[in-house]
């Protein structure tokens, strides 16, 4: 593929104060959206830090200990934040630092990459900025901007002139263990370095043995070769598949789609002149940023927000619209035009991910102190008002059994049952059922949870605290926990029933 023509020049001063001028205003901007957002953590967040915990004290990767269920769905990251477990004041700060850090390295990469091909790096900078959804996933604490990280030097490794064998490996192998879904874009990349004849057979042999020794890996630990996440998120019924798949391509095409395609139209435009079609490398990196579509129409079920699911493939549909677009010039049609046409592209782009940010996190502008970085909850005060009661009984509980587990996992080091199935196999594969008694469920939003039967089970797991939100109950709850279960309290949206002393041990917890 032919690159467009510089700009200035690379290596040379003026291109070098060019350079650390964009790296100065993107520092700025990303550092205030990091401190804007700095507050926002969700209950997936929690979930891989109890994980991490445990790894890190000799416990294994488990969210109970004797219980091997995977429920998480990111490896590499969890094993990282593991090795911060030394970190005073438990693994958030460290998790969420580490988060910035790689969301701010991600867009570090993108200009430099486009002054090392004398392209103005105005347009990186002023694109990554503007993706607001890659700032509010960035500080989570999760690992959304790593693996956008690593999905970014996947991309610029296979359109690399020379991509090099141990880099290729490399990236795949971390890509593998950063998501479930990585090996789609994995598939993609290899399929552009064997169109372009630059894949060993060799690495794909190492390749194919390393990812058939982490699945058998994974069967012999946790018995299953998929995230028991999956399983408890992947509750696929005609119409939830139906508003699901159509709500990620709608999100997908409005928020992320927008910067391909305006690199498409621009990659034509460019070669029409030329009589030639797009190269390869422009062929690859537009389906490098499309996979989130494809991934979105194979697990349709996931209830993962959407611009958590969509932020990683942002970098890459970034790149791939810079290196086409080159800052208007490709158009031809003059460098005021066409400035004007990336303004305007820039600004609905800026606008739609506006929108999708304050779904997630407004801006909060106060100061992110430790104690409301580490009570932060989402914004709901009902957790911490939850575990200030927790706090307050005469002792402990035993055991509980909650929804929207991670919240309550970080104030309670105890054994726990996700009513969702997100850490419980039990529950996950017990999504063929469509009629809850535990709460009940959202048939277009939420997967069903529990049932008759999920109700025996819960019983049977007999948790000492059983708190349920509100909006998920309904009349049969009652009937079945009457006899084992008193309501105590209400805080907030939520009930919370304790054990009733002549219910069964705990010691029958299947």
């Amino acid at each position: 593929m032919r690159s467009n023509p510089p700009e200035l020049p690379p290596g040379t001063p003026a291109g070098e104060r060019r350079f650390s001028l964009a790296l100065f205003v993107f520092l700025v901007g990303g550092l205030f959206l990091v401190y804007a957002y700095f507050l926002f953590t969700i209950d997936d967040t929690f979930i891989t830090l109890r994980y991490a915990d445990h790894l890190a004290r000799g416990l294994g990767p488990v969210f109970n200990p004797g219980e091997r269920v995977e429920g998480y769905s990111n490896p590499l990251w969890m094993a990282l934040l593991s090795l911060f477990a030394w970190f005073p004041g438990g693994l958030l700060l460290p998790a969420k630092f580490l988060s910035a850090f790689f969301y701010l390295a991600t867009g570090w990469i993108l200009i430099r990459k486009s002054e090392a091909l004398g392209l103005s790096p105005w347009p990186a900078a002023a694109m990554y900025l503007a993706s607001l959804s890659l700032a509010v996933w960035g500080v989570s604490g999760m690992e959304t901007s790593l693996f956008g990280f690593l999905l970014l030097l996947w991309a610029l490794a296979v359109t690399d002139a020379q991509p090099g064998f141990f880099r290729v490996l490399g990236l795949a192998l971390l890509l593998l263990t950063a998501r479930p879904e990585a090996p789609l874009p994995l598939l993609i990349g290899f399929a552009l370095l064997a169109w372009k004849r630059q894949l060993p057979f060799l690495l794909v042999i190492i390749f194919s043995a390393c990812a058939v020794s982490l699945l058998a890996a994974r069967w012999a630990y946790y018995g299953d070769i998929l995230p028991n996440t999956y399983y408890a998120k992947h509750f696929q019924t005609p119409a939830r598949w139906q508003i699901t798949v159509f709500g990620y391509l709608r999100r997908y095409y409005l928020g992320v789609g927008l910067i391909p395609l305006l690199g498409v139209i621009a990659a034509f435009w460019k070669r029409k002149s030329k009589r030639k079609t797009p190269g390869k490398d422009e062929v690859g990196l537009f389906f490098l940023s499309l996979w989130p579509a494809l991934f979105s129409m194979l697990v349709g079920g996931d209830w993962m927000p959407l611009g958590r699911f969509l932020a990683p493939a942002l970098p890459v549909s970034i790149w791939f619209c810079v290196r086409t677009f080159a800052c208007a010039r490709t158009f031809g049609c003059g460098r005021i035009f066409g400035t004007v046409l990336w303004m305007l592209a820039l600004a609905v782009h800026f606008g739609i991910n506006w929108k999708a940010a304050e779904e997630v996190q407004s801006m909060d502008f106060s100061f992110p102190s430790v104690a409301r970085i580490q009570s932060s909850s989402n914004g709901n005060p009902n957790y911490r008002k939850i575990s200030a009661w927790l706090d307050s009984l005469p002792s402990p509980p035993a055991s509980l059994a909650v929804e929207e587990l991670g919240y309550f996992c970080d104030y309670f080091s105890g054994p726990c049952l996700d009513l969702h199935g997100l850490t419980d196999a039990h529950i996950a594969h017990s999504h063929q059922y469509p009629n809850s008694v535990i709460g009940k469920s959202l048939p277009l939003t939420d997967p069903g949870f529990a049932n008759t039967e999920l109700g025996e089970y819960v019983l049977k797991w007999n948790p000492e605290i059983l708190i349920l939100d509100v909006r998920n109950s309904q009349e049969k709850t009652d009937s079945l926990l009457r006899g084992h279960y008193r309501l105590t309290t209400a805080i907030g949206n939520f009930n919370l029933y304790r054990r009733t002393p002549r219910a069964t041990p705990r010691d029958n917890r299947p």
